[in-house]
């Protein structure tokens, strides 16, 4: 009797594997083009999470890796010389996009990583640290939010700092408003205010940057005033883990 020196696995196994398989495989853009940033150019980015093609601008190396793993540049670390100061135009279409928009921005990030990790030869990995940060509460006297009731309306929030400070957001959450926050502040901000809705607001203070005269002809107030005045909402500062991307090696790309 000849014994079987092999394992044959059901069909039905043998789906859920190659099932598996082709999940575990990181999404990634069908054609991509990168080369060096004409110089004074001003960076830009569209269609990121919006279409099927994302366009970047002047972008160096640490911008890139900031929009691959949506992280503000306090939480990128190893970066230096080339990896900041040399700039990249990357034009890069993916045949099939999510229909979704969370769910698409959430791949174009995917697909970044793995172009960077490609053509950049970008290592990297995580590590945590027990860093200040700021958590954002409700304030004492309740929150000043109009909620968003537009059914199906996909989050929308915008920043603009120059002589004032502005956040607009519609049907944002409370969550994208302490990303934006931790970008501002350089510093992480936990939401813990415990809203789950979608809402629109807009915030406007006068920025730590303004000019002397700015600030004494304007009578805003600062963020962290504006936020309770204006959103209902406070800062409290605190201590708590950070995750920050390392940097570990990266090579420049050849042009293409």
């Amino acid at each position: 009797m000849r014994l079987a020196t092999g394992f044959a696995a059901p069909p039905l196994l043998n789906g859920l594997v190659a099932s598996f398989s082709v999940r575990a495989q990181p999404p990634t853009f069908d054609v991509a083009s990168i080369k060096p940033a004409k110089p004074g150019q001003i960076g830009t980015t569209s269609n990121l999470g919006q279409g099927n093609t994302l366009n970047l601008k002047n972008y160096a190396l640490i911008h890139l890796v900031m929009r691959a793993y949506d992280v503000p540049e306090f939480q990128v670390s190893g970066a230096s010389g080339w990896m900041v100061s040399l700039a990249y135009d990357i034009v890069a279409t993916a045949d099939r996009v999510e229909s979704e928009p969370a769910r698409r921005f959430e791949q174009t990030r995917l697909r970044l990583q793995a172009l960077l990790a490609d053509r950049f030869q970008l290592q990297i990995h995580r590590e945590t640290k027990e860093l200040p940060i700021y958590a954002l509460v409700v304030a004492k006297n309740g929150p000043r939010l109009q909620e968003n009731k537009e059914s199906g309306m996909g989050g929308n929030l915008s920043t603009s700092i120059g002589r004032t400070g502005t956040i607009t957001g519609r049907g944002s959450s409370i969550k994208d408003l302490a990303k934006a926050l931790s970008r501002i502040l350089s510093r992480p901000v936990d939401d813990k205010t415990g809203l789950t809705a979608a809402f629109d607001f807009k915030l406007t203070w006068l920025p730590d940057s303004a000019s002397p005269e700015t600030a004494a002809a304007s009578d805003l107030p600062s963020l962290f005033t504006a936020l309770q005045q204006q959103l209902g909402l406070r800062l409290e500062s605190r201590k708590g883990p950070v995750e920050i991307i390392v940097i570990d090696r990266a090579s420049k790309p050849s042009e293409n």
